[in-house]
């Protein structure tokens, strides 16, 4: 009888080990975080890497903290976290590894490993030897097929380990000699992590020997910043591939140390340059440029500001109402033929922004903004649901906004605005209904005021009549008509005759909406 097979003891990189090296990570970098703001020197020496690191994986280990699933959907999401609060050269560029790393897991650690190297090098206009992506690629480098997780993991700390110190003998800039470049460092910080997961044995990783500091916070001349006076970073949503390039190639003709990294979802841009209006306005060409950071780059620190992001999502049912919408600053989810908007719609217009106000256009749409909500204010941004049940109502809401005013101001503007509109829709029964107070056959137009059916009966033309007379009883200023795709432009004429017969001087606005179902919203304010 042959002997039985030994199961496999070797580890593999699974959701809890990816949990575990990630919480080592950050300590590593924690501990070392001190030196590695004085070892940088490149590509300006502004004593920031070990901060920027640093932050760049917490955000990453915030999405962890909320999120559950197999290895890949973790460092998916760890990916994402990091490529939208990544914080300056390292900090993106450590963002694309993790985006490569998700994108190669499939076929095991090496593989990542390996794939999170050619991204990174693929997201930098100008590599320079002796820095973050010197390592990078050492660590692959030392991966072969035959390799299991644990043993890619050695291996590629190892190499980077050793590339990490080769980069004080060949610096990526002349003055930086003796220095072990900090992106370097920061990286066998993190694949130490990852060996010492993998090989708890490996542990405790002993840290590198120490550089020559040439200039110390503080002490001695400054290296001088050749690389431009100003950091530019953003994020630019919803951009092809082929236009990121472009970007890029543009990017790299205003100035150094250019960064797009992302994907068509989202691209995080980065770029060292005198002109830092000119960077923002290559963004612009190409899209909504959002999180918008400058960073006044000098020896002595860098002073930051950052350009508010305030957007507004808007729900839109037609053509016509999502032009509307984009013609008076919103962002807008398509919900052609009155589809539900499902909350995860909501997250994904917010990303890029600092701050949000979402306008829902029913009950449906109003539930699925508030259960957003949550995950909207987990991602940092601040977040308001103004409780518009109609087009109309968002219109008049979009009418006050102000993205120069607080925020706290300008939603309670809005919502102010909104409350204030009446509205009505016109639409066909689907069904009989029969009742002491109101009847219908199937087909017949319904009118439905502040989301009570009021009128009904089997001419559109009348039905429209009446509730429009219903609603003006009460006064108003301004009227509104959005007509959709079932609608004639002789029944806007005619409410707009009938109108001005019951109030004069009223203010009227006729938009084509083109929804489907309902044939005319009504709007009054």
């Amino acid at each position: 009888m042959p002997a039985p097979i030994e199961p496999s003891l070797e580890p593999n990189f699974d959701s809890v080990a990816f949990r575990t090296w990630f919480a080592l990570a950050i300590d590593l970098v924690a501990r070392a975080q001190v030196r590695l703001d004085s070892e940088n020197l490149f590509p300006v020496a502004d004593g920031d890497t070990g901060a920027n690191v640093l932050a760049t994986l917490e955000s990453g280990a915030e999405a962890l903290n909320c999120a559950d699933g197999e290895v890949i959907s973790l460092a998916r999401k760890v990916a994402r976290a990091t490529l939208i609060e990544a914080r300056g050269n390292s900090g993106v560029i450590l963002s694309e590894i993790l985006r490569g790393l998700a994108d190669g897991l499939e076929r095991g650690l090496g593989a990542g490993l390996i794939q999170a190297n050619l991204s990174a090098q693929r997201a930098v206009t100008r590599p320079v030897n002796g820095t973050i992506l010197t390592a990078m690629a050492a660590g692959a480098a030392a991966i072969t097929q035959q390799m299991n997780d644990r043993q890619a993991a050695t291996a590629a700390w190892t190499a980077a380990r050793a590339a990490a110190l080769e980069s004080a003998v060949e610096p990526p800039i002349p003055s930086a000699s003796g220095t072990i470049d900090a992106g370097a460092h920061a990286l066998e910080r993190i694949l130490a992590a990852l060996a010492g997961t993998m090989d708890p044995t490996l542990q405790p990783i002993e840290p590198l020997p120490a550089s020559t500091i040439l200039a110390p916070t503080g002490a001695g001349s400054p290296i001088p910043n050749n690389d431009g006076a100003y950091e530019v970073m953003y994020l630019l949503p919803n951009t092809s591939t082929e236009f990121a390039d472009s970007l890029r190639n543009k990017l790299a003709d205003l100035g150094q140390s250019v960064l797009v990294v992302g994907g068509d979802e989202l691209w995080n841009i980065h770029v060292h340059t005198d002109d830092p209006g000119l960077a923002i306005e290559a963004g612009l060409a190409l899209g909504t440029p959002n999180r918008i950071k400058v960073t006044a780059l000098n020896p002595g620190g860098a002073t930051e500001f950052c350009v508010s992001t305030r957007r507004v999502i808007a729900v839109a049912n037609g053509a016509g109402i999502a032009e509307i919408m984009h013609g008076v600053g919103a962002m807008v989810i398509s919900a052609f033929d009155s589809r539900r908007v499902v909350s995860q719609e909501w997250w994904q217009a917010t990303i890029g922004a600092s701050e949000v106000v979402l306008l829902p256009q029913d009950r449906h749409g109003l539930h699925s903004a508030h259960e957003a909500v949550s995950d909207i204010r987990n991602s940092g941004i601040r977040v308001a649901v103004i409780p518009t049940r109609s087009t109309v109502q968002a219109l008049a809401a979009m009418a006050v906004h102000d993205p120069l005013r607080s925020f706290d101001d300008d939603v309670v503007a809005m919502t102010s605005a909104a409350s204030h509109t009446r509205h009505a829709t016109l639409a066909f029964a689907k069904d009989q209904y029969r009742s002491g107070q109101i009847s219908y056959d199937k087909g017949d137009a319904i009118g439905i005021i502040d989301g009570e059916i009021m009128v009904a009966g089997s001419d559109l033309a009348q039905v429209a009549e009446n509730v429009l007379n219903r609603m003006l009883m009460g006064g108003g200023d301004l009227l509104t008509l959005v007509t959709g795709a079932d609608a004639t432009n002789d029944l806007a004429n005619r409410l707009t005759q009938f109108a001005r017969s019951v109030i004069p001087d009223l203010v009227i606005a006729i938009h084509d909406g083109g929804q489907a179902w309902y044939p005319l919203l009504i709007g009054v304010e």
